[in-house]
C-alpha cells in the first residue's frame, strides 16, 4: 500500500539484482549506469543511511590506509564492490556492494538513523573531529552537512 502511494506520486524504485551467476563487477556497472540515468533527470535524491559504531556509513567501512580507501573510491562511480580482509575490520561482512562517497555527495538530502548508546560518541566524533574519511567514513557527511538530518534516541 505504501509503495503504491509513492509510485502514484512519481517515485522510482530501483530493482535489486539477486542472481549469484552474475559477476559482482557486472552488477555494479548495471546499477551504476541505472542510477546515473535516473540522476540525470530532475529528481530529489534522498538517502537514508545508518551510522556504524566504527564510524562506517552506507557500507563504506574504515580502511587501513588512505591508499586502500582511494583505490576503492577513486572515481565518479556511484556504486562499488569491494572485499575487506580480517586485518582491516571486525565487520564480518567481507564482500561489500555499496554506494560510494561520490554518490553520497550527490544527494539532495540525507537522513541518518543512529540508535543506541554506542552511537553517541560516533555522532560527537562526526561533529567535532576532522578525522579523514579512510579511517572514519561517516566523515564524508561533513562535506554536505547542510543536507544531513540525524535522528537518534540519544541526546
Amino acid at each position: 500500500e505504501l509503495i503504491r502511494k509513492f509510485v502514484d506520486q512519481g517515485a522510482t524504485f530501483i530493482p535489486t539484482i539477486q542472481d549469484s551467476q552474475i559477476d559482482p563487477a557486472t552488477i555494479v556497472e548495471l546499477i551504476d549506469s541505472l542510477y546515473k540515468q535516473i540522476l540525470s533527470k530532475k529528481v530529489h535524491f534522498l538517502l537514508t543511511l545508518g551510522l556504524g559504531s566504527d564510524g562506517h556509513t552506507a557500507g563504506i567501512l574504515p580502511s587501513s590506509t588512505s591508499n586502500v580507501f582511494s583505490s576503492r573510491f577513486n572515481d565518479d562511480k556511484l556504486f562499488v564492490y569491494y572485499q575487506t580482509v580480517p586485518e582491516e575490520t571486525l565487520n564480518p561482512h567481507r564482500k561489500r556492494f555499496t554506494i560510494s562517497p561520490s554518490c553520497i555527495q550527490k544527494a539532495d538530502e540525507v537522513i541518518i538513523f543512529a540508535a543506541g548508546a554506542e552511537k553517541k560518541p560516533i555522532i560527537d566524533h562526526l561533529f567535532y573531529s576532522s578525522e579523514p574519511a579512510h579511517s572514519f567514513p561517516a566523515g564524508i557527511l561533513r562535506t554536505i552537512s547542510d543536507k544531513v538530518t540525524i535522528y537518534t534516541d540519544k541526546e
